[in-house]
C-alpha cells in the first residue's frame, strides 16, 4: 500500500514541476528572451559553429577515403585469416561429422534390428549349465570347452573351419 502512495506523490511532484515550468514560460517576456539570445548568438559564435562543422565534414570525408583506399588490404588480411582458421578447424569438423554419422548409423541399426526382431523373433539362446554342474551336451565343433573348476575356456578355431550363417539360418562353410 505504501508503494501506491509513493508513486502517487511522485506523480504529484512531477505535475507540480511541470506546472511551475509552464508558469515560468508564460511569464517570460519577449525582451528577456531577445536579450538572452542576442548575447548567445553572436557573429563570432556563428563563425565557430561553421568552422566546427567544416572540420567535422572534412575529417569524415578524408577518413572515408582513407578507409576505402585501405579496404583491399583489410579484405586480403581477412581472407587470409579465414583461410588459416578453416585449415585449422577442418580436422575437428571432420571428426564431428564422423561422430554424427556414427550416431545416425547406430540409430538406423537399432531400428533395423528392432524391426527385424518384430517381424521374425529369434529363438532364445541355449541355456548353459550352472557352475559346478556337468554339462549335459557339449558339441564338438563349437570350440568351447570346460576347464578346471567348471570355467569356460575358449578354443582356437582356424579360419578354414569358420561357419557363417545367412539370414535364413543356414550354415555354410566359406
Amino acid at each position: 500500500m505504501k508503494s501506491l502512495t509513493d508513486s502517487g506523490t511522485s506523480f504529484q511532484t512531477l505535475r507540480e514541476q511541470f506546472q511551475e515550468w509552464v508558469n515560468q514560460a508564460c511569464q517570460l517576456s519577449f525582451s528577456a528572451v531577445w536579450c538572452t539570445l542576442s548575447s548567445t548568438v553572436t557573429l563570432g559564435n556563428i563563425k565557430e559553429v561553421f568552422r566546427f562543422v567544416a572540420v567535422l565534414v572534412m575529417t569524415l570525408v578524408i577518413g572515408l577515403f582513407s578507409f576505402w583506399r585501405d579496404t583491399h588490404n583489410l579484405g586480403l588480411r581477412y581472407i587470409r585469416e579465414v583461410g588459416i582458421f578453416l585449415r585449422n578447424i577442418t580436422p575437428f569438423l571432420q571428426s564431428l561429422l564422423a561422430f554424427i554419422e556414427k550416431l545416425i548409423g547406430g540409430m538406423y541399426l537399432l531400428i533395423a534390428m528392432v524391426y527385424r526382431d518384430w517381424r521374425r523373433p529369434s529363438a532364445p539362446p541355449p541355456s548353459y549349465p550352472q557352475r559346478g554342474q556337468s554339462p549335459l551336451y557339449l558339441p564338438q565343433g563349437q570350440g568351447a570347452v570346460l576347464g578346471a573348476g567348471g570355467s569356460r575356456v575358449v578354443k582356437y578355431v582356424p579360419p578354414q573351419q569358420w561357419v557363417f550363417k545367412s539370414q535364413s539360418n543356414e550354415s555354410s562353410p566359406s
